[in-house]
């Protein structure tokens, strides 16, 4: 997991709603500090803090966890699941392709 992009998509996020720490950190179940070290990527946070702190921003938190494939880079399997995945939310995962740094599948780009 790309802790700097997270906590960069999630202060951002932050930013945009004109949240303050401490209403996200309430909204949470933690303190300002700690949503301040997930923006920064200076702490590891749990599963359930990271969906407490998503739910704060009005995001929802979605894990893949996908498995290696033999001769296969991320990126490639990554491509291949968003492919995949392009008919059921193509808006969806034009963002998370863009997301990932990854150039979102034809059918995504053009609209389904």
């Amino acid at each position: 997991m790309d802790l700097d992009r997270l906590g960069l998509v999630l202060r951002t996020r932050r930013m945009d709603l004109g949240k303050t720490l401490a209403e996200v950190g309430d909204h949470a179940g933690c303190t300002r500090q700690n949503v301040y070290k997930v923006e920064k990527a200076l702490s590891n946070p749990t599963v359930n803090t990271l969906n407490r702190i998503a739910d704060g921003l009005d995001m929802d938190l979605h894990l893949v966890v996908l498995p290696r494939a033999e001769g296969h880079e991320k990126a490639s399997v990554l491509a291949e699941l968003l492919e995949r995945l392009a008919e059921s939310e193509p808006e969806v995962l034009a963002q998370v392709a863009e997301l990932v740094g990854q150039p979102a599948p034809a059918a995504v780009a053009k609209g389904g």
